[in-house]
């Protein structure tokens, strides 16, 4: 998952769109960080549980410091943000079961599936209507 998810990361020259429960690998923060010095537009949508802990709280702190747009979502009883995709311009994705830390990516058994073509960008979309219900 590592090396997909770091050649999606890589990938990206416009746009990244991130949706996961967690994020605090610090070799991602790390590629997020140099995409947005690169001018790329990031967003970043995590589950609440993210704010929970000093690490992953400290994580998206630093994203939102270099220019990273990071939304939180709440749990409101009925649902938590539980999705994991990545979607560079638009035109590539990554669909999986693997949060973005370092014990999903290096330990975990996971699975993705990458995508790319036009279905992506109904993806996209998709997404982005999801995250903003």
């Amino acid at each position: 998952m590592r090396a997909s998810i770091t050649k999606i990361l890589e990938s990206a020259e416009e746009e990244m769109i991130i949706a996961a429960y967690r994020l605090d690998s610090e070799e991602l923060l790390v590629r997020i960080e140099e995409l947005v010095q690169k001018g790329v537009d990031v967003r970043i949508h995590l589950d609440h549980a993210q704010t929970k802990e000093k690490q992953p709280e400290a994580a998206l702190e630093r994203l939102r410091s270099k220019g990273a747009i990071v939304e939180i979502h709440e749990e409101d009883g009925y649902r938590s943000l539980h999705a994991k995709a990545l979607i560079a311009d638009g035109e590539r994705a990554i669909i999986g079961s693997a949060n973005l830390t370092d014990r999903a990516l290096d330990r975990n058994i996971e699975v993705g599936i990458w995508l790319e073509g036009p279905s992506v960008k109904h993806l996209r979309n998709a997404m982005i209507s999801a995250l903003r219900s």
